[in-house]
């Protein structure tokens, strides 16, 4: 079995917070500190989560709003 990239099992930990906290399109998610003490990872690790979702129409990033669901 492939090993899996912390940015990838940090991907799948933000859809798990975006189901848990039942956020719906158009709400904001965490912002990137709390996500990052929430998860136990780096900023940087979750900045790279939220491209790959970004890149996956899942999330979009507003620059100076925050990131949202999409």
């Amino acid at each position: 079995m492939e090993q899996q990239t912390l940015v990838e099992i940090t991907t799948h930990n933000i859809m798990n917070v975006i189901q848990e906290s039942d956020l719906q399109v158009g709400d904001r998610l965490p912002k990137e500190f709390t996500l990052a003490k929430q998860l136990n990872v780096s900023r940087n690790t979750v900045r790279e989560a939220i491209k790959m979702l970004k890149s996956r129409n899942i999330l979009e990033v507003k620059q100076g709003s925050g990131t949202f669901i999409s």
